[in-house]
């Protein structure tokens, strides 16, 4: 069994099709796997149409006009290959052609289902691939919850929308086999039917229609949904804490009863469909064998296998525009899906260096200034950062600390001036390797619900068990994680909430240790600290100078004091303000 392996998205990710526009921009995708899935339907509607030119012969067997045309036709056949066409023999054949045939079915829906579930796999790598290769700025313009959504729903309703794509096509191979069969048998039944089977079309048009605004809809619906979820239970303790959940509910009840009503027109639309489908098609078989039986002079026998053929050919055609409503009611998600990836390719961080990262004189700032959008953040600074040694930045909210983390870190590139690592310019420098030798401990502790062991290795399975216990050493975390009942295998609850806030942030700077890094950046490490648990921190911080180079922002004097030198950031300027054990109480309150 095979399926689709979609090893290039951009005829899809680029197109502006809707609708049956779509499938052959599916097909172009893998055009073999495509061009094999197609055989297996053409060759199943085809044996279904063999078995049912053998079953004519015997109820036409009796004198009919056409059936002796038809049934001498066959009956030639078989005789030329060799077989004596007798009613055991022709039955015998229809039961190994309709086993043979259901096979085929089979395998070409399996083919179909694995399309839907190949594509919406290959959607969602193809979209983390592109996340993860983003520049910064993708990440703190996007909602977390929007992401989150875009990866679970839109690639599984896009998956479902490519399997209805396959349907569509395998249905109209297969009611194209039955008009073929009609029409050797009487071109003017086929003809009516072909108009019935347009009026039909057009009649439950609208239904499709709905279903495609109602999905457009959901979609919206979802995005803003799950974003409201994603967002609001991350921070559920201070929602519960100030007893705003009414106002919550209120969001959410909101969302959920429109998302409600949107379900229920696509629900109305699918059952509206399926439920009148049948009866128009009774009434247009009623209306083709009246005129059939008084205007054409169509034999009574002859019209019962006519109308045979026609009703298993609008069963399929039924099929066949249940599956276009669906494909319509779930394009929408493939199409902001993949406007999302497209989004994402497009902001792919530019990483032109090659240079071999090396962290032995220190890191330099030469006239650099940045902005935030048309905020201005930093105006012509100079800095020098000294290896193995321990620095600290200090200032107000929105001075630019971060922001001076994070031209180092590479996620930002100046406006004007330089950031050099031993001299050399950081844009030169191949970023991937030169982040790889980077341990970074975020102000805000973030831990998976996971072990420990998860949580300092975060799944990188080249580090040793060994170099997790050399980290949780060097953080001092060692000792309590030894008195949990699993020792570093033992879980720390959903974001790390079996923890006390001091053991979390060791945990975060064993993670950022266990690599081994030339540069550890620290982000507020004790803000969220007790006097005791801060100090705790800083002692240890002040074992790994010497060992590695240390850049912090802080707003806490024990981290200050622990530094080799400081720098203060205030309006857009960095001015040297002290080295360690020099600052004092009263320049701290200052800042």
């Amino acid at each position: 069994m095979f399926s689709f392996r979609f090893n290039d998205l951009s005829p899809l990710v680029h197109t502006s099709a809707r609708g049956l526009r779509l499938i052959p921009v599916f097909l172009r995708l893998n055009p073999m796997a495509s061009a094999a899935t197609i055989f297996l339907m053409l060759a199943a509607g085809i044996s279904e149409g063999i078995g049912l030119t053998l079953f004519l012969p015997l109820l036409l067997s009796t004198g009919f006009q056409t059936g002796d045309r038809f049934s001498a036709a066959v009956f030639g056949t078989l005789s030329r290959l060799g077989i004596e066409p007798g009613t055991g023999t022709i039955l015998l054949l229809m039961t190994v052609i309709f086993v043979a045939k259901g096979g085929l079915q089979l395998w070409a829906n399996l083919a179909i289902g694995y399309a839907g579930v190949g594509f919406t796999t290959r959607l969602r790598l193809e979209f983390v691939r592109s996340l993860l290769r983003a520049r910064w700025e993708i990440f703190t313009s996007q909602s977390m919850g929007a992401l989150a959504n875009s990866i679970s729903t839109e690639a599984a309703q896009a998956g479902g929308t490519i399997t209805s794509a396959f349907q569509v096509t395998a249905f109209g191979i297969q009611v194209l086999v039955y008009f073929v069969i009609s029409f050797f048998f009487s071109w003017q039944g086929t003809l009516a039917a072909l108009v019935g089977g347009f009026a039909v079309f057009f009649a439950m048009h609208r239904f499709i229609t709905l279903a495609g605004r109602a999905g457009k809809q959901q979609q919206g619906l979802f995005q803003r949904l799950l974003s409201r979820l994603v967002d609001h239970f991350g921070m559920v303790k201070p929602i519960k804490a100030m007893g705003v959940e009414q106002r919550l509910l209120y969001y959410l009840n909101n969302d959920i009863l429109q998302l409600e009503t949107a379900q229920r027109r696509v629900v109305h639309s699918k059952a509206s469909l399926t439920t009148l489908n049948e009866p128009i098609i009774i009434g247009l078989l009623c209306l083709g064998a009246w005129v059939a039986l008084t205007t054409l002079n169509i034999a009574m026998a002859d019209l019962l296998v006519l109308t045979m053929i026609f009703y298993r050919s609008a069963g399929r055609l039924s099929s066949l525009q249940s599956a276009h409503q669906s494909l319509v009611a779930t394009q929408d998600f493939l199409i902001a899906m993949l406007a999302l990836v497209k989004k994402t390719d497009e902001a792919a961080e530019i990483r032109s260096g090659t240079k071999a990262p090396t962290l032995e004189s220190g890191i330099t700032f030469r006239n650099v200034t940045f902005n935030y959008g048309a905020q201005s953040v930093l105006r012509g600074i100079s800095l020098d950062i000294r290896a193995a040694q321990i620095t600290t930045l200090v200032g107000p909210s929105g001075s630019g600390k971060t922001s001076i983390l994070d031209l180092i870190l590479g996620l930002y590139k100046p406006i004007e001036g330089f950031v050099e690592i031993d001299g050399i310019d950081l844009q030169q420098t191949d970023l991937h390797a030169w982040r790889s030798r980077i341990g970074y401990v975020p102000q805000e502790t973030v831990l998976l619900n996971d072990s420990i062991m998860a949580n300092v290795t975060l799944g990188d399975p080249s580090i040793r068990r060994q170099d997790v216990l050399d980290a949780l050493r060097a953080s001092d975390a060692l000792a309590f994680v030894d008195d949990m009942p699993l020792g570093i295998d033992s879980s720390v609850g959903e974001r790390g909430m079996q923890l006390s806030g001091g053991q979390r942030q060791r945990i975060s700077l064993a993670r950022a240790l266990v690599r081994k890094p030339l540069l550890l950046i620290l982000d507020e490490p004790t803000s969220a600290l007790d006097a005791a648990s801060a100090a705790a921190f800083c002692t240890t911080l002040r074992r790994l100078s010497g060992q590695l180079t240390v850049v912090a922002v802080s707003h806490q004097q024990d981290v200050t004091q622990v530094a080799d030198a400081v720098y203060e950031v205030a309006q857009g300027q960095v001015r040297r303000q002290s080295t360690r054990n020099v600052l004092s109480t009263t320049s701290l309150a200052d800042v």
